[in-house]
């Protein structure tokens, strides 16, 4: 074994045992590597403006945070705080589920208290598209359910 170990060094360069090394260090990358770098330029792809209630996103527009309420929308209560906390938080757009006729019925009462852009989610019925266009900025609906 330990002639091994003599011939690995003597034919490759390399010891054929590992130093001791404490946990959380590492070794530095080869010199090989190092010069080896090579820097791509990623391209940003141009996007069309869109808005969405007070907020423009795309074509160069900072950033918009969204996020989705994770409460039942009957629940108006629930909904709507949540809704203003995500508003005081910094949420540029919000989202709420829709699933059926109750939803709908929820979101009127909802938009009545709040000003935030609103996105409907659509999980399953299309057919409520129209029904909930007046309460919202922008609609949303995965194809994929059709």
């Amino acid at each position: 074994m330990w002639e091994g170990r003599k011939i690995a060094k003597r034919q490759y360069g390399y010891q054929a045992e590992k130093p001791y090394r404490p946990l959380g260090q590492r070794s530095p990358a080869p010199e090989s590597l190092r010069r080896r770098t090579v820097t791509t330029r990623v391209m940003k792809r141009t996007t069309r403006e869109v808005r969405i209630g007070t907020v423009t996103i795309g074509a160069g527009h900072p950033i918009a945070v969204q996020s989705m309420a994770a409460t039942r929308t009957q629940d108006i209560d629930a909904t709507l705080r949540q809704v203003q906390l995500l508003e005081e938080a910094g949420a540029d757009v919000i989202r709420i589920a829709i699933d059926n006729p109750k939803d709908v019925a929820a979101l009127a009462e909802i938009r009545k208290s709040t000003t935030a852009n609103l996105v409907i989610d659509l999980q399953e019925n299309y057919k409520l598209a129209e029904k909930v266009a007046p309460f919202v900025q922008k609609l949303r609906y995965n194809p994929g359910h059709l």
